[in-house]
């Protein structure tokens, strides 16, 4: 069992219940006979997920990655778009593939088994025309017993490494994964990257070259690693944004402390010249008076920070903030 807080479903908690009520092992110790469901309350494929806002985020980068790859290569405006994200088994996703398509295996390392990329024919047989001087609209077709010709087959190649270098981008965050080639097919027997059994997670492109052209991209990951790298990069988020809040807390109480601090504003309105002599021989009553100076500089222990202006306030000597000085 994992670490993981996971629940028992309805279906479950139905069956332990009714066990309870009916005395269905009570029955079976006397000899008697009672209804039997089987229920895998450890399988941890009754619990399959994915963190949908991490991976969502990888699979729309991907499609701009993608669409930006498709429209230089291609010469023609495309429009690529994440369409859906999908958690199911390998036997029933293998059923919906719709043939002819080209089925790709890319290795994940490091992380532990491989991708399934899926290209339906469409966007290889206009990619192929547009290659040769098409518009892209092509009736070329083929059937699913026989192999790519060298023509189409140079085509998946050039989208696959687009493919897998976008894959490559759209995954940095979270790790530096390679998704190289391994295999190459049109029938989707021939391909061996999953169990039947075993949980993948798939994900589905929209693709649509210029204003005539409309396929799928699909990409099918084994869950397990693909959840795990996905669950470490959310905890990450998340304790990082819990940093930044906790950071802009302290922030918060430290301004509000300063806000209290008392500091030394001063002024100086003027200036006067004098000697030893004339300053020995001040007394009571003396007037000095005082060179006019312009912008007055006001100090904050003893950084200068505002300009001023003198003037009165009422019967009161008093100063005009006119700017603030530039950090």
């Amino acid at each position: 069992m994992t670490e993981e807080n996971v629940q028992l479903t309805d279906k479950e908690l139905e069956a332990l219940k009714d066990a309870q009520n009916q005395n269905h092992l009570t029955s079976l110790v006397n000899g008697g006979s009672a209804n039997v469901v089987r229920h895998d309350l450890v399988n941890r494929n009754n619990y399959l997920d994915v963190d949908e806002q991490v991976f969502g985020n990888i699979s729309r980068k991907l499609a701009d990655n993608l669409e930006t790859g498709f429209s230089g290569v291609l010469n023609t405006p495309s429009k690529i778009k994440a369409s859906e994200i999908r958690v199911l088994d390998y036997a029933t996703f293998i059923r919906s593939i719709d043939v002819p398509s080209s089925l790709t295996t890319l290795s994940l390392m490091p992380m532990e088994g491989q991708a399934l990329l899926l290209i339906s024919s469409p966007i290889i047989f206009s990619s192929l025309d547009r290659f040769f001087g098409g518009v892209g609209v092509s009736t070329i077709g083929f059937s699913p017993n026989r192999s790519f010709a060298n023509a189409e087959s140079a085509i998946v190649d050039i989208i696959t490494k687009l493919v897998s270098g976008a894959l490559k981008e759209a995954w940095s965050p979270l790790l530096e994964a390679k998704f190289e080639k391994r295999q190459s097919e049109n029938d989707p027997t021939k391909i061996q990257c999953f169990k039947n059994e075993e949980a993948i997670v798939v994900t589905q492109f929209e693709v649509n070259i210029g204003e005539e052209i409309r396929g799928e991209i699909t990409i099918a990951y084994p869950h397990s690693p693909v959840r795990a790298q996905t669950q470490k990069y959310a905890k990450k988020l998340e304790e990082s944004a819990l940093i930044s809040s906790e950071n802009l807390a302290w922030s918060q109480d430290l301004k509000e402390a300063c806000l209290g601090l008392e500091v030394e504003l001063k002024v100086e309105l003027g200036k006067i010249r004098s000697s030893v002599g004339g300053i020995s021989a001040l007394k009571l009553g003396d007037e000095l008076k005082l060179s006019k100076l312009g912008m007055l500089d006001v100090t904050i222990s003893g950084v200068p920070v505002f300009k001023a202006i003198s003037g009165r306030a009422g019967e009161r000597l008093a100063i005009s903030i006119a700017s603030v000085n530039k950090a």
